[in-house]
């Protein structure tokens, strides 16, 4: 364990220097946008679109009706052309024709489902409307706590986000994710008065990184139960946390390193298998 231990505060050094074969995430879009999509003036939807988009590369775009009961809906065709995306499911039977405004961060354009068009108006979220609370700074560290929902599981997670007190939008903290091992673990995997997780958040964050940790579900601030979740349901839970972490400009989404113990191990692979991460580090 030492050793583990050792390589992980050994990593915020050799990710100063910035290297990364990984290509950048494009946060012109990557983010969380949320408006409505009416017709005629007369009817209006809530609708949510978690967008990850690779400046050299795809865009992932999933969708969210909560007044219809759908979640995290993936579309099956993107295309994105400058400020234009293009997204359509053939088996849900709907598209979307988005223009990005990026004066004012906002998206316009069409939803069309069942031969009808509909007006699309989106905002890129904020990090209020995230469920990001007031950060304290402590030290040269920078805490911030967060109730992060995950509406198809029907889950909140109460984690946190740790950062460098320098941290800002020209200085990017690439972005550490603790993944716990199999039972009930609290954020700080806490262990006979111990809590290894928060040593080492707060290590990294004085070495320049950003980090995410958790209360396991059903256990601390979170809801929802272990007992029913895989690790497939697992992975889509950390990939859901680096969507909504990776909305907040201060974050380098193109360089995430998964910490893992245990079978955490395997969630971090599923993760990996999902989007693209720079390492897991096994504990």
């Amino acid at each position: 364990m030492l050793a583990a231990i050792s390589i992980v505060l050994a990593l915020p050094l050799a990710a100063q220097q910035g290297r990364s074969t990984l290509p950048g995430y494009d946060m012109r879009w990557t983010g969380t946008w949320s408006g409505t999509v009416s017709s005629n003036g007369l009817r209006s939807d809530a609708l949510t679109l978690e967008i990850t988009a690779l400046e050299r590369g795809t865009t992932d775009v999933l969708y969210s009706l909560p007044d219809r009961l759908q979640y995290h809906r993936p579309f099956d065709v993107i295309a994105r052309s400058g400020d234009t995306l293009r997204c359509s499911s053939t088996e849900d039977g709907v598209s979307l024709v988005a223009v990005l405004d990026p004066a004012s961060t906002t998206l316009g354009g069409t939803w069309m489902v069942s031969g009808s068009t509909r007006t699309l108006r989106l905002q890129r979220m904020s990090r209020e409307d995230l469920g990001i609370e007031q950060s304290d700074v402590d030290g040269r560290t920078l805490r911030t706590s967060m109730m992060i929902e995950y509406p198809t599981e029907k889950v909140t997670l109460a984690a946190e986000l740790m950062q460098p007190s320098t941290v800002t939008t020209r200085r990017r903290s690439p972005l550490a994710v603790f993944i716990s091992d199999h039972g009930d673990h609290d954020k700080d995997a806490s262990h006979h008065g111990h809590r290894p997780y928060s040593v080492m958040a707060r290590s990294m964050a004085e070495a320049g990184w950003a980090s995410v940790r958790w209360d396991d579900r059903g256990v601390g601030g979170s809801t929802g139960t272990l007992l029913v979740a895989g690790i497939p349901q697992l992975a889509r839970e950390v990939d859901h946390v680096i969507r909504t972490v990776g909305a907040d400009p201060t974050i380098d989404t193109s360089r995430i390193v998964l910490i893992a113990s245990g079978e955490g191990g395997m969630v971090a692979a599923a993760v990996a298998s999902l989007r693209p991460v720079e390492r897991i580090v096994l504990l």
